[in-house]
């Protein structure tokens, strides 16, 4: 209950900053590692894929902008947002765990579901969720 209303805190303080912050809350018991994709404001659909990104348990990402990523973790194939950052839009987050990837986001874009079920590296399942809240994207891994 207390992630749900931190998450809910930053979102509104992030929310006048950008177009659309993107949050990622790990509170699964396992470590976990995610990509996440985007485009540019006239871009297609994930045309911008990160690097792997690392995730504790109980632990959280917050990306006021897509242009954060150009930096650390970075893009692959060294892509860069082009134009404004903060126009740039999210579109999926994939997990992998060694055998199969899940992958949510945004319906017409390159994932086909928002939410589902893997196993985590720890061997226990994975819950995996996107949610939009006002502009900003909000994403749940959990036991």
């Amino acid at each position: 209950m207390k992630k749900k209303l931190l998450a809910a805190a930053l979102l509104s303080l992030l929310a006048p900053a950008a177009k659309a912050a993107l949050f990622i809350n790990n509170t699964s018991k396992c470590t976990v590692q995610v990509r996440v994709y985007a485009h540019n404001e006239n871009g297609k659909a994930c045309e911008l894929e990160s690097k792997i990104m690392t995730i504790p348990p109980m632990g959280t990402i917050a990306l006021n902008n897509a242009g954060l990523v150009d930096t650390k973790p970075g893009w692959e194939k060294e892509m860069k947002i082009s134009g404004d950052p903060k126009a740039a839009v999210w579109d999926a987050l994939s997990f992998h765990n060694g055998s199969k990837t899940l992958k949510v986001g945004v319906s017409g874009g390159c994932a086909t579901v928002t939410n589902g079920m893997i196993k985590d590296a720890c061997g226990a399942d994975l819950n995996v969720k996107w949610s939009v809240a006002g502009h900003n994207i909000l994403i749940e891994l959990y036991n």
